[in-house]
């Protein structure tokens, strides 16, 4: 993994100067699981890492009928699929966030490696399928 500056801005303004600063050579942390992988696999090299999970406002959920509704940087699918405001409001949204947050998908257990997998987007690596063939064999020969 490239070496990289890792910023937690306290306000928007600060994250937007930044964004500003870094040009384009940065990227954003809100949940880190994807980024962290993205970086490890040095599928991206950013110079900077600004991580906006801290910033006041980007994990609200709110509607008024003058300006509608408004779904900060910060919330998840589910936190929108369970809200009372998006399913009264747009219920449509609430169903898709379902949807997104794994909501209607069965979630799997590989038994030799553990990897947690849903039915369509796994696969196993090659050490893990060299285990099975090994235990196969081992069990079939006994």
């Amino acid at each position: 993994m490239k070496e990289f500056n890792y910023f937690a801005p306290g306000s928007v303004e600060e994250a937007l100067e930044l964004m500003k600063e870094y040009e384009g050579k940065y990227t954003i942390l809100n949940g880190g699981t994807d980024v962290m992988i993205r970086l490890r696999e040095r599928l991206i090299n950013p110079e900077a890492v600004i991580d906006i999970k801290r910033i006041p406002g980007l994990k609200e959920i709110t509607f008024s009928k003058k300006d509608g509704l408004y779904i900060g940087a910060c919330v998840t699918c589910k936190e929108i699929s369970e809200s009372e405001i998006v399913k009264e409001n747009y219920p449509f949204y609430a169903q898709a966030a379902f949807v997104l947050s794994a909501g209607t998908r069965p979630r799997y257990q590989c038994r030799q490696c553990h990897q947690r997998f849903s039915s369509g987007g796994y696969r196993h690596s090659s050490r893990c399928l060299r285990r099975q063939a090994g235990r196969s064999r081992s069990r079939g020969s006994a």
